[in-house]
């Protein structure tokens, strides 16, 4: 079986790498080729030759990066015209194709005219619904009716269109009209990881995960802490660093901004705390936040819909109104260590059930084999 995927519109292997999601990719990939010996996946990537650098060690894989057939302009727009071009060229570079997979809906318009050309099942995945993210947002009208538009498409067209909760499932059927069968809850997975017990971690530390830009909220999250004897450790990048940075003086609370980190390496140090928080606004099926539970972390999160698909409060994580309620409910756990080893047991037991790799790999080695048999 050959499956082609295309990346998100505009992503590469290089952006995979510099973001540090690269390995915890081809783990997932190196398990289902490992699943299916008759499987064959050809990458299609926004990447030019030098994406060809990252799978050189991977037996049946391909990688076609966009830019190494066509030439990248400047101007985004330009490009956006310059992709209806991609389907055909592609049409003559790849043979014998079975399926076609799309990784995100943006870019999902490639996908779709590739497979009228060739007359192939299509899936679309989504890991968060980017209408829904944009009315959040409150992006402009012109941007929120594009992914209306997008989203209506891809769902009339695809064979099988996936989303990561059920908080977007019913989204998509409330807003849209379309073939229901056709819509699958795909989550994020985990994979089981070595844990140390939850009352011999630090309490006082506090982890928390996530781009440095306004959806993740950290402005809040540090205002709530505020001359507290917690220490509170960010891993993650973005444009809001410096203002964080000056922030936390200012509130006098003890942050340590820690970059980026490769996923191998974050696997490690989840362990290496008690309690992980999470102020976001907003969030699809947050990856971190499932790891962190798979850890054995207690979860601390703002009330948000799709937080209430991963947790139920006081039972495998907790679920805040206020960002200010974290520090008293991170107290209160602190001087009750039973109410934190049943927290987190329960945590990685749910992980286990809904979201273990291997589970995964099967849902969707079976969503492969039922379409190409169609």
């Amino acid at each position: 079986m050959h499956v082609v995927i295309f990346f998100t519109y505009d992503y590469s292997l290089n952006i995979w790498s510099d973001s540090g999601i690269l390995d915890r990719e081809l783990i997932y990939y190196k398990k289902l080729l490992n699943k299916n010996s008759d499987l064959e996946i050809t990458f299609v990537t926004y990447g030019d030759k030098s994406d060809l650098d990252h799978l050189v060690n991977m037996d049946r894989v391909n990688i076609i990066p966009i830019y190494s057939i066509i030439n990248k302009n400047k101007s985004k727009i330009l490009n956006y015209i310059k992709s209806f071009s991609i389907p055909f060229l592609l049409k003559k570079r790849i043979k014998d194709v079975d399926l076609i997979k799309q990784y995100q809906l943006q870019g999902a318009w490639v996908s779709i005219f590739y497979k009228y050309l060739i007359k192939r099942p299509l899936i679309v995945r989504t890991g968060f619904d980017m209408y829904s993210f944009s009315i959040k947002e409150k992006k402009k009208a012109v941007k929120r009716y594009l992914y209306r538009s997008l989203t209506s498409l891809s769902l009339k067209i695809s064979d099988l269109y996936t989303v990561s909760s059920q908080t977007d499932e019913k989204f998509l059927n409330k807003n849209f009209k379309f073939d229901e069968s056709k819509l699958k809850i795909r989550p994020n997975w985990v994979y089981e990881i070595d844990t140390s017990p939850i009352e011999k971690r630090p309490m006082n530390k506090i982890l928390s995960i996530g781009r440095l830009e306004e959806q993740k909220n950290f402005y809040e999250l540090i205002n709530s802490f505020a001359d507290s004897s917690f220490e509170i450790d960010i891993y993650g990048k973005g444009s809001e660093k410096e203002k964080l940075e000056i922030l936390a003086k200012e509130n006098n609370v003890n942050v340590n901004f820690k970059g980026m980190i490769e996923y191998s390496n974050l696997q490690k140090i989840y362990k290496n705390y008690a309690f992980y928080v999470s102020a976001s606004k907003y969030e699809g099926n947050p990856k971190t936040i499932l790891e962190a539970q798979n850890s054995g972390c207690i979860v601390i999160v703002l009330n948000e819909e799709n937080s209430k698909d991963i947790i139920d409060t006081n039972i495998d994580g907790i679920i805040v109104n206020d960002v200010k309620e974290m520090q008293k409910e991170i107290k209160n756990l602190v001087s009750n260590h039973e109410k934190m080893k049943t927290l987190s047991k329960n945590a990685v037991q749910r992980t286990k059930e809904n979201n273990e790799l291997e589970l995964l790999i099967d849902l969707d080695l079976k969503d492969f084999d039922f379409l190409v048999s169609v």
